[in-house]
């Protein structure tokens, strides 16, 4: 799945510039939008399913997408998917 470029910096700018999985800061020249949820396990082409990771870290994901079965769960646990550790902000409530 091919994420559009501006997918790709919303999913960058929510990370803090980090890498999902190892907390490096982001370069341009080697950073690799990936899926959190493959398409073939119903994932969708949106910013929610997409992270960014440096060029070492991308090189091992393609490299575990090879070993992994299809039978096994798709899902990856990424730390700095919300850059620093932070949590996803609730919807819809206002503090007053």
């Amino acid at each position: 799945m091919a994420f559009t470029d501006m997918t790709r910096n919303k999913a960058r700018y929510r990370q803090w510039e980090m890498c999902g999985t190892c907390g490096e800061g982001l370069h341009f020249s080697d950073e690799q939008a990936h899926e959190i949820k493959p398409a073939s396990a119903g994932g969708r082409n949106n910013v929610d399913n997409c992270i960014v990771l440096c060029g070492k870290c991308s090189e091992i994901a393609h490299r575990e997408e090879h070993e992994r079965s299809v039978h096994v769960s798709p899902f990856v646990y990424y730390p700095y998917l919300y850059g620093r550790g932070l949590k996803k902000a609730s919807a819809g409530k206002k503090r007053r």
